[in-house]
């Protein structure tokens, strides 16, 4: 059995515009869009022609986002979260993506794990959600 390399990672990103984006992001569900768009582009789905040498490449949205919440002192930060799986150079993901916006960033918490371990690694994901808190 191959070692398990799931990960979690928050990242964050300034409210600006963004380098590919015509304009400024101002809502979570706008950067959502815009997020899932730079995705698609990265992971478009090509596969190699008849006699052809190539990898094949997918994207696919296995739940559509949802409206969660995200602790931040006494209150709530409004958060979405998708799930989706995606191949690239012969490697298959299953990441699931919860984005939110405060104090003027937009934050990606996002697990990434094998498809194959996904439902062992969802549950430890959720209490991380569960738990994660902004400082007021």
């Amino acid at each position: 059995s191959a070692a398990d390399t799931s990960n979690v990672i928050v990242t964050n990103h300034a409210n600006s515009k963004f380098p590919s984006y015509s304009q400024s992001i101002e809502t979570v569900r706008e950067y959502y869009d815009y997020y899932i768009e730079q995705l698609k582009s990265k992971f478009d789905t090509k596969e190699a022609e008849d006699g052809e040498a190539g990898e094949v490449s997918t994207f696919e949205i296995v739940s559509d986002p949802t409206e969660i919440t995200l602790k931040k002192g006494d209150g709530e930060v409004a958060a979405l979260k998708v799930v989706y799986k995606a191949q690239l150079d012969g490697t298959e993901i299953q990441q699931i993506l919860v984005i939110c916006y405060e104090d003027d960033y937009f934050y990606n918490i996002t697990l990434t794990t094998a498809p194959y371990i996904y439902e062992s690694n969802e549950p430890r994901f959720e209490a991380i959600i569960k738990n994660f808190k902004f400082k007021d």
